[in-house]
């Protein structure tokens, strides 16, 4: 057989021959799969994040990952300036009605002097400058970025404010730090001598007090409460109080209540408090130097206080007659606290507490113990605790940590345990 008679023989084979019609005409196309798609997805997405933007603002929803809070108004997106009064978050920072710096107002000091009872004042990532007051203005300073992308620096202070009594003022997500103070007066990073309330939360306070006098490196208070919770104050080099020092205005005795706080390495006795009353709950107060003959950890004098679940250790005053960790006149009642390795002197003598300071290790929850820290380079300290630590789950037992154990003694501790 010839290669060309094969080859058609072959093809014969494969290929189908549709039959003749009933009707003897030509053959009926019975296949169905005739293309008649009308999809009419044409892409019309102008988000050049590759995202959903059904309002074409040039920013995908939320629900496609993007950050439009609101893919159904174009005018409602991460670049909008926030209108006032609308009671709508215009630039999807999770706040309504702020006034926004800079944005909304050039300088910091303009929007607190705009702003009124109950309003947000918003500062966007950056480095501002210090030397601002609040006003008696019920409001709320906040970084949209938090502590880490946020930071006011310099001034004398950095941040002075003045709510009258019954009248507060929050401080939140900002790194204070640059701020000076002179003797006699109170307050390098903050400063508040009205008696209203100060509230400082997820913040961070450190370099404040420049020269060794004046009162008070982080946070000074003369009659005026305050409240902190979830805030580092470190490397602040004050004598007298500097992480936080307190005392009466005339007859106006202060509030100070510390919760999940921590304070290292700063230079100066760090917390120093008189004829006030005093919480502490969860506090770290460690590595911290001095050469004050009351210590480096805690002074308390003419105070009614608690001090719970914290840790102070590893401080250390040169001077020969400190009580280094923690001196109070009495009227201090300590739980489920570890005070260790605290000294003084050039003998480095062990000087935890003073006479009048009512602790016993093995007493009330009390302990004497090394907390092992994750790092202890005291101007940058890390003091989560180690997985070997002892003071995992030795805190009061009423209380709990995030994950519903008992609660750990120190700074990441208890229900305000994760920040």
């Amino acid at each position: 057989m010839s290669y060309f008679r094969f080859t058609s023989v072959f093809l014969s084979a494969c290929l189908w021959i549709p039959e003749p019609s009933d009707e003897g005409g030509a053959a009926a196309d019975t296949d169905t799969d005739t293309d008649t798609d009308t999809d009419t997805d044409t892409d019309t997405d102008t988000d050049t994040g590759g995202g959903f933007d059904v309002d074409a603002d040039g920013h995908a929803s939320e629900p496609a990952g993007g950050d439009d809070c609101n893919d159904d108004d174009a005018a409602i997106n991460p670049d909008a300036t926030e209108l006032r009064g609308n009671s709508v978050d215009d630039d999807c920072n999770d706040y309504t009605d702020e006034l926004s710096v800079p944005r909304a107002y050039a300088t910091i000091q303009q929007a607190l002097d705009a702003a009124a009872d109950r309003d947000t004042v918003v500062l966007k990532p950056g480095s501002y400058t210090g030397g601002l007051v609040v006003p008696d203005t019920e409001l709320t300073l906040v970084g949209e970025g938090g502590a880490a992308e946020t930071t006011v620096s310099g001034g004398s202070p950095v941040i002075e404010v003045e709510p009258s009594i019954g009248r507060s003022v929050t401080l939140a997500g900002i790194t204070i730090s640059g701020g000076t103070v002179s003797f006699p007066s109170i307050g390098a990073g903050v400063r508040c001598l009205s008696p209203g309330t100060v509230t400082i939360r997820d913040s961070v306070l450190t370099d404040n007090g420049g020269a060794q006098n004046g009162y008070g490196g982080g946070l000074g208070l003369s009659g005026c409460n305050a409240v902190v919770s979830k805030t580092s104050f470190h490397s602040n080099p004050l004598d007298i109080g500097a992480a936080v020092y307190a005392t009466r205005n005339g007859s106006v005795t202060p509030s100070v209540s510390l919760t999940n706080v921590s304070m290292t390495g700063n230079a100066g006795v760090a917390v120093w408090v008189t004829y006030s009353s005093l919480t502490m709950d969860h506090v770290v107060v460690s590595g911290n130097t001095t050469a004050n003959n009351n210590g480096a950890g805690v002074y308390t004098q003419s105070v009614v206080g608690v001090i719970t679940n914290s840790i102070i250790s590893n401080n250390y005053s040169t001077s020969s007659v400190a009580y280094t960790g923690l001196a109070t006149t009495g009227g201090v009642t300590v739980y489920y606290t570890d005070v260790w390795d605290n000294r003084s002197g050039s003998s480095y003598a062990l000087s935890n507490v003073n006479t009048m300071t009512v602790f016993t290790a093995g007493v009330s929850g009390n302990l004497d113990v090394d907390p092992r820290f994750t790092d202890t380079d005291w101007s940058a300290a890390d003091v989560h605790l180690r997985s070997s630590s002892p003071l995992i789950d030795a805190g009061d037992p009423a209380g709990r940590d995030v994950d519903g154990t008992v609660a750990d003694i120190g700074a990441y501790g208890g229900s305000g345990g994760s920040w």
